[in-house]
């Protein structure tokens, strides 16, 4: 069996090529009520500000900017970016978008939260870009901030393959 390269996540035509594979319209649908849930769960106030890290077209960016919060999202891949950047305008959302790495980005002590969503941690080559990635959110939350790092166990892909 042949491995992926090591930088797979990094090849904007990967993404296009699987979006609709791995984002189905009911997917997308549920990314209101998801930010809803996330809000609730990690008991935010309005006006807290959020990173989403690996936030892809902003999906769920766009969604907590409409609830009130003051939202920035990261991405690697430019055309999400711009993508969720033009939504934003067309929304009349306050979100920035930026292309960057979360193993090198680093905002010290500015968000009140941050969410890591739908399987966007651990899948690097050396479990050292992992460790990277958690210092830099624990850099980048305020005192007291909160981390919410979604991630599908083995067992459970295991249990619901088909």
């Amino acid at each position: 069996m042949k491995l992926p390269p090591s930088e797979w996540f990094n090849d904007p035509e990967y993404w296009e090529a699987n979006r609709s594979f791995i984002w189905s319209k009911k997917r997308i649908e549920m990314s209101e009520a998801a930010a809803e849930k996330i809000a609730k769960l990690l008991e935010m106030k309005p006006c807290e500000s959020i990173l989403d890290m690996a936030c892809g077209f902003g999906r769920h960016s766009l969604a907590f900017s409409k609830h009130g919060y003051s939202v920035s999202g990261i991405d690697l891949n430019p055309n999400f970016i711009q993508e969720a950047s033009e939504k934003a305008a067309e929304l009349g959302l306050d979100v920035r978008f930026l292309c960057a790495d979360m193993r090198n980005f680093i905002e010290p002590e500015i968000f009140d939260n941050i969410v890591i969503m739908y399987n966007s941690f651990g899948y690097f080559q050396d479990p050292q870009d992992d460790w990277k990635v958690l210092d830099n959110c624990l850099l980048s939350l305020k005192p007291g901030g909160k981390l919410l790092l979604s991630v599908v166990s083995r067992e459970h892909i295991m249990q619901n393959r088909s």
